[in-house]
């Protein structure tokens, strides 16, 4: 199963904020899952073929709980390592009911090579995420934060996302989230553009990622 990522150099922008609740109903994630994903960067407007990205689903026991833990690794090509080497590595953990509860980013950059964790917990209605980042020949940097929304990571909220009932969507809704970043958490946004596409859009890094999702996977709430 093929699906697309089109990485755009923009701004950030946001309208319409959406209380998060941290434990939901799966309708859509199941063990076994294999996704591949293409890789495209925006240069000047230019579409740029940039890599691939392969991301799996297993069922797995942590803590003693039933849990999905997803790994996603990509790998920029020969033509885009030339101006920007690109090997990222992620991996996450949530419950059965989708609350995040792991993190880990292993991302090699350009010349730069950063690990992010983060590991999740649920106390007196609040979500806590207690953050580590690692760098070569950096000290590394810890950080707290708690909040009475749900937080959540690069990939906690990409399957969320596909339970989500867009039956009252429109073209160009957005959906803020709270999400660690290794070293904070800061309000992202997923916006809704049509059948099986959504848009998420990162603040730290400029950037905005195109998720052009298969209709065969996300056909009871893309349609």
């Amino acid at each position: 199963m093929k699906k697309t990522i089109l990485i755009l150099l923009c701004g950030w922008f946001a309208i319409m904020a959406t209380r998060a609740q941290c434990a939901a109903q799966n309708e859509a994630i199941q063990a076994g899952e294999e996704l591949v994903y293409d890789l495209k960067f925006n240069w000047k407007f230019i579409w740029v073929a940039a890599g691939q990205a392969k991301m799996d689903m297993q069922a797995i026991t942590y803590q003693g709980k039933p849990c999905f833990r997803s790994n996603l690794i990509s790998v920029s090509n020969r033509q885009v390592d030339f101006f920007f080497k690109m090997r990222d590595t992620l991996t996450c953990i949530t419950s059965s009911r989708l609350e995040p509860v792991y993190f880990r980013k292993g991302a090699e950059e350009g010349d730069r090579y950063t690990v992010d964790e983060v590991w999740f917990s649920y106390k007196n209605g609040k979500c806590i995420a207690d953050q580590r980042r690692m760098r070569r020949e950096r000290d590394t940097v810890k950080s707290k934060d708690q909040s009475d929304e749900c937080i959540f990571d690069m990939l906690s909220i990409l399957m969320r996302a596909r339970s989500f009932d867009v039956s009252d969507y429109k073209v160009g809704d957005k959906i803020l989230f709270d999400m660690a970043t290794g070293t904070k958490v800061e309000q992202q946004t997923l916006i809704y553009r049509k059948r099986s596409m959504l848009i998420y859009i990162c603040r730290r890094c400029n950037e905005k990622r195109r998720l052009h999702m298969n209709p065969s996977v996300y056909s009871k709430y893309m349609q």
